[in-house]
């Protein structure tokens, strides 16, 4: 199973829980929204590392993406 879309820590916060007792269950929570968010999408939103994917439309010419993951959502990626 991929790990959920949030962090138990971040939904936490969110949430403004602080005590543990009830940390399986927010997990376990996390995790089926997550499940079902990619389901209903049709999408996989699993954090990858240094994916390269190739595209070509004629099997000759092509274009390189370079799909690194987002680590940072506080500051603009220089361009």
């Amino acid at each position: 199973m991929a790990p959920p879309l949030v962090s138990l820590a971040d939904l936490k916060t969110y949430l403004g829980l602080t005590g543990t007792a009830d940390d399986s269950l927010i997990a376990s929570c996390a995790s089926n929204a997550s499940i079902m968010v990619e389901r209903d999408t049709g999408r996989v939103f699993a954090v990858s590392s240094n994916v390269t994917r190739k595209y070509s439309s004629n099997g000759e010419a092509s274009i390189v993406i370079h799909d690194r993951p987002v680590t940072d959502t506080t500051r603009p990626v220089p361009r």
